[in-house]
């Protein structure tokens, strides 16, 4: 990601699924005087949309869309860079086969280019189409809609959890050293996450009901009252001279960090980043204090993943091997483009009949790892247990 901003500011990103097609593009885009950006699937072209459009670097400009091969996999990539905010605002141009000039007709008001073409021709094309950065009066946008005026007016992210994965969404706003309020809602729980230049400030949680991470407290050591403090309360007593910064420090960390392991619990939630400078006076202390630095949100990044790979071993160890399994072929055919190849090789053997013990044994999987993948795909909404038949 670091490397990425050393390279010149336009971007283009580049869905061709051929890859001599994809080289005569990107070839082109070079000598255009852009930065090609290619993306296979429509997990790669959100999060790269995600980590360098209008939520992230900024450095992504347009989009050029191969849909002359597969029409339908086209619209699916299409939308799902559609999907990140700020994308509505990037310039778009189809490669078409001149038998079908409208293959996508939500995007038929796009500028396109039929087969066969030289690398001239589009090169020529980029610079007449692609050559001015987007505006609020271009009519070449990828899709309608602008931001308002006002800073902070509107989220620059928004994503459903878990269907965009928590460390990918916080991996993009670390890339892109990100300044403002990371929020986290299912129904009446919700998680904060205040962030300045890729650093983690504070993070706080709480909500309505009985459930056991409502409100988790803020735990220093050597409290007033031995127990749990807010933030300011902590900054009162590093004033002082009380409390060290290190340990408020790491105090910030380990909060922030537990928080995150809780969000990447919830089944169904909504990240959303606003972009706002620190307000409270806790978050503008620990912006400006640099010894020891607040801790940086790719860290958070590592722990979310690791989190997430400790829930699967547990769920893992925990399932019966003589379990019969189902698999949902909707949720199958809506997220295939994300699945790997271990992940389709196990569902190829989950029918409703065979037991998990004899997927594994048709997989060509150990158990253990064929549970790990089983319990991926649980979470994921993809696979179920069979229940029990009934006899009266």
């Amino acid at each position: 990601m670091e490397a990425f901003q050393n390279k010149p500011a336009r971007a283009i990103l580049i869905y061709d699924p051929s890859a001599t097609s994809c080289e005569l593009v990107c070839a082109a885009v070079v000598q255009a005087g852009c930065t090609p950006m290619t993306v296979s699937t429509k997990t790669q072209a959100a999060e790269m949309t995600l980590a360098h459009g209008a939520s992230g670097t900024g450095t992504l400009s347009a989009l050029i869309l191969d849909a002359s091969a597969d029409a339908a996999l086209s619209e699916i990539i299409l939308r799902s860079i559609l999907g990140v905010p700020g994308a509505e605002d990037l310039v778009g141009l189809l490669l078409v086969d001149p038998q079908n000039p409208t293959p996508l007709p939500s995007a038929a008001g796009l500028p396109s280019l039929a087969r066969p073409f030289s690398r001239s021709e589009l090169v020529t094309v980029i610079k007449e189409t692609l050559g001015d950065l987007p505006s609020d009066a271009d009519t070449n946008c990828v899709a309608t809609g602008r931001a308002s005026s006002e800073p902070g007016a509107r989220p620059t992210l928004r994503c459903e959890l878990p269907d965009f994965p928590l460390h990918s969404a916080l991996h993009a706003l670390d890339a892109a050293y990100a300044s403002g309020v990371v929020s986290v809602d299912e129904q009446a729980l919700s998680a904060k996450l205040v962030v300045h230049d890729g650093r983690v400030l504070r993070a706080t949680m709480g909500g309505d009901g009985d459930d056991p991470t409502h409100g988790i407290g803020f735990y220093l050591p050597h409290g007033d009252d031995g127990t749990t403090q807010d933030h300011e309360a902590a900054l009162e007593r590093v004033t002082r001279g009380t409390l060290h910064a290190e340990t408020l420090m790491a105090a910030v960390e380990a909060h922030a960090f537990e928080v995150m392991r809780v969000v990447g619990t919830w089944k169904r939630a909504t990240l959303t980043f606003w972009p706002q400078p620190p307000a409270a006076p806790f978050d503008e202390w620990c912006a400006s204090h640099t010894s020891p630095r607040p801790p940086a949100l790719g860290s958070a990044v590592l722990a979310c993943m690791a989190s997430a790979e400790r829930v699967l071993e547990m769920q893992a160890r925990s399932m019966e091997f003589d379990q019969v399994l189902l698999r949902r072929d909707i949720e199958v055919a809506r997220l295939r483009e994300t699945l790997d190849e271990e992940e389709l090789q196990v569902l190829e053997h989950i029918n409703g009949k065979l037991t998990l013990k004899e997927v594994s044994r048709k997989a060509g999987y150990g158990s253990f790892a064929v549970a790990k993948i089983v319990a991926r795909l649980s979470h994921a909404g993809i696979v179920e247990r069979r229940a029990p038949p009934t006899f009266v």
